[in-house]
């Protein structure tokens, strides 16, 4: 290819790799999966999630952008992991998504800093695994859904408020006094938890509390 023909064409597709519109070729209605690996500066546009692909999407995974879904979305019928990775969306935003994803199985965040209280809805009845990783600015996480069996939560200080986890089996803690923590709030709210990893770096246990 001649050197200015060469130039042309890198012209034109860094251009296209710029703007959307390469998305709205790919994203199109059947698409069960969707992986996407962009840059801060960009804005996932919700009016890709036409009904067609909000029908058929199963898994959805976000790094690097902005999100912000509202109640106009409408309900993702099939979608049932979701995937959040440096992406720009508030607490607010993400429960207008989970709120419309009912079959929604595991929620995996890291890294999204903007959220600040997480609240998950009821009506995930369905929902199973959430992890929730290196999100600096997050507070507290309050679930209220039902079924939730395996937790895995690294933050500094989080707040984590599962209502009553009869089902939950599987918990990982990393956190600040996460054994204190454990040791006060676990056995009233998690009488059938089989497995439990808690870390704590700055904890020293007593002797009578070590013997027990």
């Amino acid at each position: 290819m001649p050197m200015r023909d060469a130039a042309r064409s890198a012209c034109i597709s860094q251009a296209f790799l710029r703007s959307w519109s390469w998305l709205q070729v790919a994203v199109t209605p059947g698409i069960e999966e969707l992986t996407l690996i962009l840059y801060e500066k960009y804005n996932f546009p919700c009016s890709l999630l036409s009904d067609g692909v909000r029908n058929s999407i199963r898994y959805l995974r976000l790094r690097s952008c902005a999100f912000h879904p509202t109640v106009e979305l409408g309900p993702l019928r099939s979608l049932t992991s979701l995937r959040l990775q440096s992406v720009r969306i508030t607490g607010d935003e993400l429960e207008c998504l989970l709120s419309n994803s009912l079959a929604l199985e595991q929620l995996k965040l890291s890294g999204c800093k903007e959220i600040i209280f997480l609240k998950i809805p009821c009506v995930l009845q369905q929902l199973k695994s959430l992890r929730v990783l290196t999100c600096s600015r997050l507070q507290a996480i309050e679930s209220e859904a039902p079924n939730l069996s395996r937790v895995y939560l690294c933050e500094g200080k989080i707040k984590f408020s599962p209502g009553e986890a009869l089902h939950m089996k599987d918990f990982t803690l990393w956190r600040v006094n996460s054994i204190c923590y454990a040791r006060a709030e676990l056995p009233s709210i998690m009488p059938n938890l089989e497995r439990l990893v808690l870390t704590s770096c700055d904890e020293v246990c007593s002797k009578a509390y070590a013997a027990e």
